[in-house]
């Protein structure tokens, strides 16, 4: 059917994954049909094929329903876990129709997904507010168990699965709040700017709703970007992907940038010698930018 093109794509690779691989997984009985939350095994791949195969062969359902509208927002890492497993858009997709079957959901609107700041991140995800590139789905989204299978692909998938449910989907672009690293602010300075204030010392807007503009003294303050990848590069994308599976880089310990670039490196297409010492550089640059040791 038009406009469902990934959607089968990702069922054609689930099924062929299915018949020569078993990834053992954990799932909530109510996902697999059954009462209750009770966790019971099952076959990863084949489950996440059955359940596309029903989502494609659900009939034409209306985008809302008759009464209000229900909208549902979900922080996809948490809400999507499966087995012990960070939610991922892959896990997405049996929710969607769980929630549209038994709760009338019209409307789904995610968290941000889009690539998080490492400068400064508080905790080892960091915020999903703190979009480093609100225009860019972050790999950590993607699925482990497609690794051929891009984040941006697998939300192309998800929104196709919810039209076919009849659900409206959509996500958060934290426009407003980019982080302090983000390629926007470095290119546009006055697209954002600054408050000052020590702790305790409340902030007041103009009277005018006027704020003041980034300065020279607050540009220098800010992460330095010499010798930083250019975005949209696999350079950038590599060290994207080690931030959201391994948070800030200047906590990312040395000895182990050989093992994470044999990892992850291939995922972006990215030669593995060149990433080593892509990421040996960026973790020793943001180590020596925060102060910490070598």
């Amino acid at each position: 059917m038009a406009g469902q093109e990934t959607l089968q794509r990702l069922h054609s690779d689930l099924r062929a994954l299915a018949r020569t691989n078993t990834s053992p997984l954990l799932v909530p009985r109510f996902l697999l049909g059954g009462q209750g939350t009770a966790l019971d095994p099952a076959d990863g791949p084949g489950f996440f094929a059955s359940c596309l195969r029903d989502i494609l062969s659900s009939p034409e359902s209306p985008s809302a329903c008759a009464g209000p509208e229900l909208v549902y927002s979900i922080f996809v890492p948490t809400f999507a876990s499966l087995g012990g497993r960070i939610g991922s858009l892959l896990s997405l997709l049996p929710f969607l129709s769980f929630l549209r079957r038994e709760l009338g959901v019209d409307t789904v609107i995610t968290l941000p997904l889009t690539v998080i700041g490492s400068v400064h991140r508080k905790g080892v995800r960091g915020s999903p507010f703190a979009a480093r590139d609100p225009f860019a789905i972050d790999e950590s989204y993607a699925d482990t168990l497609l690794p051929s299978w891009s984040a941006h692909d697998l939300y192309l998938a998800v929104v196709e699965a919810a039209g076919c449910l009849g659900i409206r989907f959509g996500s958060i672009a934290p426009l407003a709040t980019l982080s302090i690293d983000s390629e926007l602010i470095a290119r546009f300075p006055d697209l954002t700017y600054w408050w000052h204030a020590r702790p305790g010392e409340l902030l007041v807007a103009e009277a005018n709703g006027s704020a003041p503009a980034i300065t020279a003294a607050t540009t220098k303050a800010l992460p330095p970007g010499g010798g930083a990848p250019r975005a949209g590069t696999k350079t950038a994308a590599f060290l994207d992907l080690v931030t959201g599976r391994h948070g800030p880089l200047a906590t990312v310990p040395v000895a182990q940038v050989s093992r994470i670039c044999t990892d992850l490196a291939p995922r972006v297409g990215l030669d593995t010698g060149a990433a080593r010492t892509a990421l040996r550089k960026a973790v020793l640059a943001a180590r020596n930018h925060n102060g910490g040791p070598r």
